[in-house]
This record gives C-alpha cells, structure tokens and sequence, in this order.
C-alpha cells in the first residue's frame, strides 16, 4: 500500500500506531467498530483516530504532567542547538512522543468507559455523549494547532 510508505517514521508511531491499538480496544471491549471493513478508509480512521488520541496527550495529558513535575522540558531553542548535535535525539523524542501518545489513548479510552456507563444508565443520550466528544475533539485540536503554530514560530525566531 503506497500510502503507508509515505508515512513519516513519526506519523506511522504516533498517530497510525496509536489509533489501530484503540480502535481495536474499543471493538473488542465494548463492540464499537470505529475502523468499519474497507482497508483504505480503515488505515485513514485509523491515523486520524490516532492523531486525536496523540493531540489529548500533547495538550491534556503533557501539561498535566508537566505541573506535578512528572516531567520537565529544556528550553526549545536548546533542543533546536542540541538536534543538530544528536541524531539520536529525533528518535528519542519519537519514543516520549509514542508514549504519550499512548497515556492520551488511555484518557479517552476512560472517557469512553464513562460515557459507555452513563449512557447503560440513561444520564445522558447518545447524541448528547457523542455531541460531547465531538466538540472536546474540535477543542484539542484547536489547542494543538496552537502549540504547532507556537513551534513554528519559535523555529523561525531561532533562525532570524
């Protein structure tokens, strides 16, 4: 399939990875078959499915880790002096990315079960749980996109 070998080594673990394992968790849980049968529009369900799960961890998950001080981060023009210095670091920030990717999966795969729960005992319709999840999604990307446009800015400030 020439559209997986277009994938960037990033894009297939943080985003293609990331949405087969909770489409798949969610089929074989609760029965919901996000990905459907036909294999071209499964591998794009999948990977948007996974980018959304991967932006909840960037946006939700990171910052939250972030104030506990489960993590800390260098400053962003020292990790742009320090790539060029280390061709492993891509590949360990690729890893971090991964993981995180994978805690955000696992945040809304609780959300899911909450929904799932008060849905079984009528607190709230379906409509109105996926109304719920559809503007949480448009949200986290929204916010993503604002990190993504920060980085870029700080990358064309670093260069001037």
């Amino acid at each position: 399939m020439e559209l997986l070998n277009k994938l960037s080594p990033y894009n297939f673990i943080n985003f293609l990875i990331p949405g087969v394992i909770f489409c798949s968790a969610t089929k074989r849980i609760w029965a919901i078959d996000l990905a459907g049968t036909d294999l071209v529009a499964s591998v794009f369900i999948y990977y948007f499915v996974g980018m959304c799960v991967s932006r909840v961890g960037s946006v939700m998950v990171e910052p939250v880790l972030q104030k506990f001080k489960f993590v800390s981060f260098s400053e962003y023009q020292d990790y742009l002096i320090a790539e060029k210095n280390d061709t492993k670091l891509e590949e360990l920030l690729c890893t971090a990315n991964f993981y995180r990717s994978i805690l955000g999966g696992l945040f809304v795969f609780l959300l899911v079960w909450v929904a799932q729960i008060a849905i079984h005992h009528q607190i709230v319709s379906v409509n109105q749980s996926l109304s719920v999840f559809g503007i949480g999604t448009a949200l986290i990307l929204q916010q993503s996109y604002r990190k993504q446009v920060s980085y870029i800015k700080k990358r064309v400030d670093f260069r001037k």
